[in-house]
Formats: structure tokens, C-alpha cells, sequence
């Protein structure tokens, strides 16, 4: 009786569904007496994000950490830039890309090409010879030589580089000896080739192919080659 005889003195005054209206209005957004409440009450509302984007601290929180993080980039590019020339590796005389496993998973000493007809490192500009609109004048043409499964471009008197771009053979037929995973390596010291033995590809360790592939300095034909790039897959 006395629920009734509240629920009918609320109709008498015209606020029996002022809860309802009142919990319709925050969702619309057209009560925002939810701002006056204190920041812990964000987590027990029904859009903890969006009333949390709402709130002036939260506000200058997001601007101070993007203010920040471009702080932070800005000052990682220019250290990279002063520390490097703008180049990510170098400056060697001799870069070398080894085919580890080709397209159609031959690997180790089964290996005796590279599966490539051209193969450069790239400048400044990032842009490979062909897709230039003018040539890069720092980096001159290579002098390559091709070995087993290797093939090194030699610059005299040593260039940096960001990358690097290579041309699969163009024999038809060649397409599965394409190369799936290689390393990119780089030295200033002298090597050779002498009789060809030193360029062939060695049993990889336990069996597996990538086995050793990513030591950070190798040697081969009498130089010591720091490795400088690989494909980013795993395996």
C-alpha cells in the first residue's frame, strides 16, 4: 500500500518517470552534470571513453603525450640524420647478397646461383636506377661479380647505402631458383674469389637452413662481412 500510495503521489506531480528521462538524457548527452562528478566515477559509466574524452584532464593528458611522442620523433630523425649522413649502413667497398633458400626451397650447397641478374644498394634518395626520375650521382654504377650463391657489388672507395635492389634472372625457366630468403653482408676489406671454392654455399647447422643465417659477422673468401639486411618474414 504505501508503494502505491508513493507511486501515485509521483504521478500527481508529474515525476514518476523522471529516472528514466533523467538516465535518457546523459545517454543523448544533453546532461552533463556527469562532469561535476569526480574522474574515478568515468569507470562505472556506460561509455567509460567517450565520458573520459570529455574531461579537460584527460583532455591535456592526450595533448601533452602527443606533444611528446612528436618531440621524440623529431629528435630520433635528426640524431639519425647528423649521426648517419642520412645513411643506415656503411660506408663499405663491397656488398655481397647470398641466397640462403630459393623459390622452390632449394637451399645449402644445393644453391649455385643467386637467381639474380642485377643487384645494387640504394642512397639518399632510396630510389633503385630504374625508378629515379634523375640518376643518384653519390652512387656510382657497381662492378659485380657473381660467385655460387653469391653476388657482390663493389664500389671503390666505399659508399653507405639505405637499401639495396636487386633483378631476379631474366632466362626463362630461372623462376624457381628466385631467391625467397637471402642476407645482404658489407666489408671494406679486400677478398678472393681464387679458385671459386671459398663462394659455395656450406651444410647448414642441425640440418635447418637458417641455421647461422643472421650472425652479425661472417667470413668469406679471406674478409670479414657485417651483415646489414634481410627479409623481415620469419620462419
Amino acid at each position: 500500500e504505501e508503494l502505491l500510495e508513493g507511486l501515485c503521489r509521483m504521478a500527481a506531480l508529474g515525476i514518476s518517470d523522471f529516472l528514466d528521462r533523467r538516465f535518457e538524457s546523459v545517454l543523448s548527452t544533453r546532461d552533463h552534470r556527469f562532469e561535476a562528478t569526480s574522474l574515478g566515477g568515468i569507470v562505472f559509466s556506460t561509455m567509460p571513453i567517450s565520458s573520459a574524452l570529455t574531461r579537460r584532464p584527460f583532455q591535456l593528458f592526450l595533448l601533452a603525450s602527443a606533444a611528446a611522442l612528436l618531440v621524440a620523433g623529431v629528435r630520433g630523425a635528426l640524431l639519425f640524420r647528423d649521426s648517419t649522413g642520412g645513411l643506415a649502413f656503411g660506408p663499405y667497398e663491397h656488398y655481397r647478397f647470398t641466397t640462403i633458400l630459393t623459390r622452390n626451397r632449394t637451399h645449402g650447397p644445393l644453391v649455385t646461383t643467386p637467381g639474380l641478374s642485377e643487384f645494387g644498394v640504394l642512397g639518399r634518395d632510396s630510389c633503385p636506377p630504374d625508378g629515379s626520375i634523375g640518376p643518384d650521382r653519390t652512387i656510382p654504377p657497381p662492378v659485380m661479380e657473381f660467385a655460387g650463391a653469391s653476388v657482390v657489388a663493389t664500389y671503390p672507395g666505399g659508399i653507405g647505402m639505405n637499401g639495396w635492389y636487386i633483378h631476379t634472372a631474366t632466362r626463362e625457366g630461372t623462376e624457381g631458383m628466385d631467391p625467397a630468403y637471402f642476407i645482404v653482408t658489407g666489408t671494406n676489406d679486400a677478398f678472393d674469389l681464387g679458385d671459386g671454392s671459398c663462394a659455395l654455399p656450406q651444410h647448414s647447422r642441425g640440418g635447418r637452413w637458417w641455421e647461422g643465417t643472421l650472425e652479425a659477422e661472417t667470413e668469406w673468401c679471406g674478409a670479414k662481412w657485417r651483415l646489414v639486411g634481410a627479409p623481415q618474414w620469419r620462419y
